[in-house]
């Protein structure tokens, strides 16, 4: 991958960007199939990526460009994430109905980006770094709100990241959390993926949408779901980021209404359930979609938006060292008493 000096500094602020949790869904299909992704690392498929420079800017425009384009017969430096698990979800379901792959061999990841070492770009941010030239349907810059590419592998080794089979979130209650996803035929094989994802949000967490009422058994299958991702009981940060990611992805009654008296009490319900698990320090940065224009505002991954919003609160009602001395402290008075 080639970068001129200004690149380099205008992808490296875009880096300062990035949310700490992306999504990933691949399968046997992706490039390099399952030998380059795995639960054990995932690469991509243009060895070039093992050097820290290659190319020229010609080159390197070409490739991004043929990567944000599905051009799988031209090798690429880049693997596919994006901040928003309802994306991820719905590009694995594509995989399952409009290409016929098994649900076993379709797959989640969850990546964790706060080590800064892992190169991770913004797709916007290099569409305009390298001068992309929009294709009308087909190369659009809105369609790649909320996705970022990895340059170069990572590995378990010495990356946090977590991979769930599609199979294994059907077992444990996908399709009775998230219903839409497994709705008409039609929609089921869609392959119009930015469109696909920009109808689902128009029914699930935009303004328009019909909100739904936020129950315990909701919050408990969000967890549950989130559970798919922690190896034998560990990692619960995995577990927290995905169940909020879940919850977030609907527009429940009241859950997203800043001034709205129930905010509070439905904070509380779902906090209940989560307050045993790990909730990071931070959650990485702020997403910039400014400067959009109204008729693209329905690409924009509010699930993604709210997704913060929630863990933040969420995060807010942990407690603090001094809470946890005033406790310990009652706690050894009423058993001297």
């Amino acid at each position: 991958m080639y970068m001129t000096e200004k690149q380099c500094k205008d992808l490296n602020e875009a880096r300062l960007r990035v949310p700490r949790y992306l999504f990933r869904a691949f399968s046997a299909s992706s490039r390099g199939s399952l030998e380059a992704n795995n639960a054990s690392s995932i690469v991509p498929d243009d060895p070039d990526w093992l050097y820290q420079a290659s190319g020229d800017e010609k080159s390197t425009r070409l490739m991004i460009e043929k990567h944000l384009m599905w051009g799988t017969t031209h090798r690429s430096e880049f693997t596919s994430w994006t901040s928003s698990l309802l994306c991820a979800l719905r590009h694995a379901m594509r995989k399952l109905y409009y290409w016929s792959e098994h649900e076993s061999r379709v797959f989640i990841a969850v990546l964790d980006t706060s080590n800064f070492a892992i190169p991770v770009w913004t797709a916007t941010a290099l569409f305009d770094a390298y001068g992309i030239r929009r294709l009308e349907r087909k190369l659009e810059r809105h369609y790649y709100l909320g996705e970022y590419l990895v340059r170069g592998g990572i590995s378990s080794a010495n990356t946090d990241f977590r991979v769930a089979s599609l199979q294994k979130l059907r077992m444990e209650g996908l399709h009775e959390f998230l219903p839409e996803l497994f709705g008409s035929q039609h929609e089921r094989e869609r392959g119009d993926l930015a469109c696909a994802i920009r109808d689902d949000r128009d029914g699930l967490c935009r303004p328009g949408a019909v909100p739904k009422t936020l129950k315990r058994s909701h919050i408990r299958l969000s967890t549950q779901l989130g559970e798919c991702f922690a190896a034998q009981g560990r990692d619960s940060a995995f577990v927290s980021a995905v169940a909020v990611a879940l919850l977030a992805m609907r527009k429940w009654a009241h859950l997203f209404e800043a001034d709205h008296p129930a905010k509070v009490e439905l904070e509380d319900k779902i906090w209940e359930y989560l307050q045993g698990l790990e909730f990071p320090e931070t959650f990485g940065g702020e997403e910039n979609f400014s400067g959009l224009a109204n008729a693209h505002e329905r690409y924009k991954p509010q699930e993604a938006v709210q997704f913060k919003e929630l863990w933040q609160n969420l995060h807010a009602r942990r407690p603090t060292e001094n809470d946890l001395i005033v406790e310990v402290s009652r706690m050894s008075m009423r058993s001297a008493s």
